[in-house]
């Protein structure tokens, strides 16, 4: 049962986190913020239907349908990334004190996010990595219990 209570938790402490940055800034304060956390969503996205793909297509290379947008999204979220900390990070060098917590706060929640990221992507490659070097097409089912 604790499980749940970690989820929750952890969910009203993200959002408060963002509903911090609206309340002390505007819809512009966010816009970045919103841009690396939507493709987060379209990496997942991307990566389950690559791998659904790979257990399940006809033929593995349809895999390629989801695996070269896939691509895109990655450097896309990298790039994106990487310009707002950056930007963020100078801004903060001249920032007044009031608004160096919110800055120091949207650096970290584009890490964090992009760290998810770097996992999501690695776990994946991962699971492929062992999808296309078994020789039977059943799906690849790891930590059950026969």
């Amino acid at each position: 049962q604790p499980d749940w209570v970690v989820n929750i938790v952890m969910s009203v402490v993200v959002c408060s986190l963002w509903g911090y940055l609206l309340y002390t800034g505007n819809i512009t304060t966010l816009w970045r913020m919103l841009g690396i956390a939507n493709q987060l969503l379209a990496t997942i996205a991307l990566v389950v239907g690559t791998t659904y793909l790979l257990n399940h297509a006809p033929k593995r290379s349809y895999a390629l349908l989801t695996a070269l947008p896939l691509l895109f999204v990655i450097v896309t979220v990298f790039a994106a990334g990487y310009l707002s900390i950056a930007g963020w990070l100078r801004e903060l060098q001249s920032a007044p004190a009031a608004e160096a917590f919110q800055l120091k706060l949207m650096c970290t929640l584009a890490s964090v996010m992009l760290g998810l990221t770097i996992v999501i992507v690695a776990d994946a490659l991962y699971r492929w990595w062992m999808i296309l070097s078994s020789s039977s097409r059943g799906p690849i089912v790891t930590g059950a219990v026969a």
